[in-house]
């Protein structure tokens, strides 16, 4: 991860636990390490509706705690279309060889247009983000996680983003915006374990 600018030790925000808040935390997260064979407990690792303070970086630590995105569970087909109705869909173009001889290397193909649905959203987010504040957060993005229930979630900000992160309002006002569902703290799908601090 690259360097950043860590928060205050008794940072509040309203998705954070209140300073002094105590929670156990899974034991799986605070190891610094994780293989393909166990990835099992991870997918079912509760999202927080409010951040435990254990995730939140620090100076003070010699490892830096998983990344955690708060956002919403991203709904595909209703962001898409919002895209579509926008005029902002993002075309994929592939020649399709399925009909072919496949003897024949001369045989034409056929040109096959697919919606790039991550591009769609993710240029959605940047618009809708630009038509509500002047100079939007660079924290809004499309991202994989490991506990949400369809894997994707719109991520407003990371708990590497506290020094500074969006406003309460800003996140509001994107997440009616783009009908989004509940807030909560999701795990990230690469780096779901501690890691040293100097990577």
């Amino acid at each position: 991860m690259a360097p950043i600018s860590f928060p205050p030790h008794n940072v509040r925000y309203t998705s954070l636990d209140p300073p002094g808040t105590k929670r156990v935390i899974p034991a799986i997260l605070q190891r610094t390490y994780w293989n393909a064979q166990e990835l099992s407990p991870f997918f079912d690792l509760p999202a927080y509706d409010k951040l435990p303070r254990w995730f939140i970086p620090s100076r003070k630590l010699s490892y830096r705690p998983p990344l955690m995105h708060y956002g919403w569970n991203a709904d595909f087909p209703m962001l898409v279309k919002l895209a579509e109705d926008r005029g902002l869909t993002q075309w994929n173009e592939n020649i399709d060889y399925s009909d072919t001889d496949p003897d024949d290397l001369d045989a034409p193909g056929v040109m096959v247009r697919e919606v790039n649905n991550v591009e769609t959203i993710s240029l959605l987010l940047e618009t809708v983000a630009k038509e509500l504040v002047p100079d939007p957060p660079k924290t809004v993005q499309l991202v994989l996680t490991m506990n949400a229930p369809d894997a994707f979630v719109v991520s407003v900000y990371t708990n590497y983003d506290l020094a500074k992160p969006p406003s309460d309002s800003f996140v509001e006002m994107l997440r009616v915006a783009l009908n989004g569902g509940e807030l909560r703290w999701h795990l990230d799908e690469e780096l779901l374990v501690c890691s040293s601090r100097d990577l």
